[in-house]
């Protein structure tokens, strides 16, 4: 058995692999004396069918078979021994369609590689990129503040609904039928103006007659829940149903005083209502961090795909591509789509590089307490502060039972280090912003 490289260019080459008939035959013979003790043939006890029926009957097969998974070993454990980074799979040559596939021949393939292209990624202090800090302005942190009120507020009983009140009422039909059900419609949910204005100035015992799809923008799940009716039964038929006001409700924002501000951030931990915008505003650039980071993430990889040129085996690329689709493509879908393509692989590469040069590796342990602190965060939402760690863990192994779930905590690591990373290696000049003037650099 034989195998060799043959270089047609630095990114591309051929694999050329030959069999000889010593090193499938042993295997061969043994999987048909299997088949001879099972088969099962009209006329012959089992296990006494004559090995020359069997080799008919199953010969060729075995020998394709065997051959085959020979092959592809020889070539797995080639590229491995030889350290042959290629990108996609091996495509086999048209040679490969001409194998007289007779028992004792020698057989030789070959197949068409790509191999992944020799670069380096070199980032210093003299490369430099913004890094954007969002500032939370007053007026941001107004609208927080308002936004706190509310959710520690109260509802209070008014005669006459407003816009923002809430109204608790009962639905019934306007037309035939005798369903009914109570249910809320807060007004400013209503997206039809014409029907919101209905919802206004009434009090308990009114009743509205309105069109309910239109009142909800065709959003059939909202309505459904409202009317309490399966979704294929609300109909062009039965779209208009009366709603009789029982009570309206307004809600009231708290006080911004020392018992919100002690519920909010915990007693004693802000003084006045200076601190507690102080503290909001702090709130609020911590949520922008994220932002902050994902666009310098963004600038980072463009900055590098712009500064690390390389070349890849693009022809060969293309007609894997056409090999592994699921559904069949010409040549010219994969031209219109293999920019794109093109980019994402030279960025996936670099990815590559970077890792193997800083020793990025994740581990299995590092996944799964990523998963138990998800977990964790999880269950503190819900009220849990302290689970029981035996349940985080075996809720989290059960997460990562999931590949797809296992495979995006993953890249999360991998996305974290790589941002640390560049923030260590790049020269950062940092841009203190506003929201909306992040926004507009980004739009731009």
């Amino acid at each position: 058995m034989d195998i060799k490289k043959v270089a047609i260019d630095d990114l591309n080459a051929q694999l050329r692999i030959k069999i000889e008939a010593n090193d499938y035959q042993p295997k061969v013979e043994e999987v048909l004396a299997n088949y001879r003790r099972t088969a099962s043939v009209p006329g012959f006890r089992k296990g006494k069918v004559p090995m020359g029926m069997v080799k008919k009957m199953y010969g060729k097969g075995v020998l394709v078979e065997e051959v085959n998974k020979l092959m592809q070993q020889q070539v797995y454990t080639f590229l491995i021994e030889e350290n042959l980074e290629i990108l996609g799979n091996p495509i086999p040559t048209e040679d490969n369609d001409n194998i007289d596939w007779t028992e004792g021949n020698d057989f030789e393939f070959s197949f068409e590689v790509g191999l992944s292209p020799e670069f380096e990624v070199s980032i210093t202090k003299k490369n430099k990129l913004p890094f954007y800090k969002i500032k939370a302005d007053d007026a941001t942190i107004d609208r927080y503040t308002e936004d706190l009120a509310k959710r520690y507020g109260s509802m209070t009983n008014i005669d006459k609904s407003e816009e923002g009140a809430t109204l608790y009422g009962k639905f019934t039909p306007a037309g035939e039928g005798d369903h009914s059900n109570e249910a809320t419609v807060m007004i400013s949910a209503v997206k039809d103006d014409k029907i919101k204005k209905q919802f206004i100035g009434i009090g308990p015992d009114d009743v509205v007659e309105f069109d309910v799809l239109k009142a909800f923008d065709d959003n059939k799940t909202e309505v459904s829940s409202m009317l309490n009716l399966p979704k294929e039964e609300i109909t062009e038929e039965n779209k208009v149903w009366n709603f009789t006001v029982i009570r309206v409700n307004r809600l009231e924002p708290a006080e911004l005083n020392q018992e919100l501000f002690d519920k909010i951030f915990g007693e004693g931990n802000v003084n006045g209502i200076e601190e507690f915008r102080a503290k909001v505003g702090e709130d609020i650039e911590k949520m922008y961090e994220q932002e902050s980071d994902r666009r310098f993430l963004n600038d980072a990889t463009e900055y590098i795909l712009d500064k690390v040129k390389f070349d890849l085996p693009d022809e060969f690329l293309k007609c894997w591509l056409m090999t592994v689709s699921e559904k069949p493509l010409t040549m010219e879908q994969v031209e219109a789509e293999y920019a794109q393509y093109q980019l994402s692989t030279k960025w996936q590469l670099i990815e590559n590089r970077i890792a193997k040069d800083n020793d990025m590796q994740i581990g299995r342990e590092e996944v799964l307490g990523f998963a138990e602190n998800a977990v964790r965060s999880q269950m503190l939402q819900y009220g849990i502060p302290e689970p029981d760690e035996e349940m985080v863990k075996n809720t989290a192994q059960r997460v990562l039972e999931n590949e797809e779930e296992s495979k995006r905590i993953s890249d999360e690591i991998f996305s974290r280090k790589l941002l640390a990373f560049f923030k260590e290696n790049f020269k950062l000049d940092e841009k203190e912003v506003s929201y909306d003037e992040f926004v507009e650099q980004a739009t731009k």
